[in-house]
């Protein structure tokens, strides 16, 4: 059944609202922090190719150091295996709709701004959905080599991180260990101030309470904002911890969803981004990029269409029906500039 309302008018053009929703979910780094760790690709088709970063090439010389080597009076020489550093893939985008059928008159009569409201909550579950995507690709662990999967413990060589001390920074070893992976497999095209640090919100709260971290946070220059409470530019100044650890970009995402159906009895949210690990990532530069260049940041969501509201007219049944459509890929564009990390945690 339609949900009807009383009272006012109110009539917002559809544009407007795809525009609205564009700006306050799907490039929203504040409240959606998967926003700031993937990258948007606008695309023209939903079926194309996007080049993967293969950094190996680029520092590839079989003869070193002659390579290139071009004596005087020779002929120029000519190489046919070198390649550009990337290698061609493809992805096909998915369609989503999420809709909901209102009362003719609701609309018309309604006193407030119904019909934003409406596709507000229906943008929520639109960028719920792509956060839980965006996350369950950049841990999954399938997409990357197996030096690139790694426990905390392994890194640390001294055990789980929620012992770390400043004697024993061993949060810092294990982002170090998984740094140097990157930095050694891009032949140093990434280096550990390039990357950023993803875990959720019940990690930044184990984390907090770390003694490394208590440690770390009493020598660090900006601490004093974060007792007074000046939270300018640091989102995660809730959870007790820096924007930055040790040099890396920390974000925590704590986006939740909700399986159960309406009206289950003590229903309890998920979180996109599991426990008890992290993931070393790139994402830098604009947040959206263009179709067909170049990219070194670790995960894209080619973006064939993005919170396109529509409305249909059941005249008979005096009903408005609202969508928000979607139509999109997640992938991982450069598995080689990120890690996993296991096994934070005892």
């Amino acid at each position: 059944m339609a949900d009807g309302y009383p009272g006012g008018s109110t009539h917002v053009p559809l544009l407007e609202l795809s525009g609205n929703l564009m700006v306050e979910f799907g490039r929203n780094l504040d409240k959606y922090p998967s926003n700031r760790y993937s990258r948007i690709t606008p695309v023209k088709n939903d079926y194309g190719t996007y080049l993967r970063f293969n950094p190996l090439d680029l520092a590839r010389s079989s003869n070193i150091p002659n390579d290139g080597l071009w004596a005087p009076g020779t002929a120029r020489p000519v190489y046919t295996d070198q390649t550009l550093g990337f290698e061609p893939k493809t992805f096909r985008t998915t369609r989503y709709n999420y809709g909901k059928p209102l009362d003719k008159r609701g609309v018309d009569l309604a006193n407030w701004p119904l019909m934003k409201m409406e596709t507000d909550a229906l943008a929520q579950q639109a960028i719920t959905v792509r956060s839980y995507k965006v996350a369950t690709a950049l841990f999954n662990t399938a997409n990357y080599a197996a030096s690139h999967v790694f426990s905390a413990t392994t890194a640390n060589g001294a055990g789980f991180t929620q012992d770390g001390t400043t004697a024993d920074p061993r949060i810092k070893r294990t982002l170090d260990y998984g740094a140097r992976i990157i930095q050694q497999d891009t032949m140093g095209r990434v280096r550990h101030n390039n990357l950023c640090l993803v875990i959720n919100h019940n990690t930044a709260l184990r984390w907090s309470a770390v003694r490394e971290i208590r440690e770390y946070l009493m020598q660090h220059a900006e601490a004093w904002k974060m007792i007074t409470g000046d939270r300018t530019g640091n989102y995660n100044a809730a959870y007790g911890l820096p924007a930055t650890l040790y040099g890396y970009t920390l974000i925590v995402d704590d986006t939740f969803y909700n399986t159960h159906n309406p009206g289950a009895t003590s229903p309890t949210p998920s979180v996109v981004v599991p426990d008890n690990k992290a993931v070393l990532c790139l994402a830098e530069g604009e947040q959206e990029s263009v179709e067909g260049g170049k990219s070194f940041n670790t995960v894209h969501v080619f973006s064939y269409e993005e919170f396109n509201v529509e409305s249909f007219e059941d005249v008979k049944s005096r009903v408005t029906e609202i969508n928000v459509a979607m139509d999109y890929a997640v992938e991982v564009v450069a598995p080689v500039t990120a890690c996993v990390i296991e096994n934070l945690f005892s």
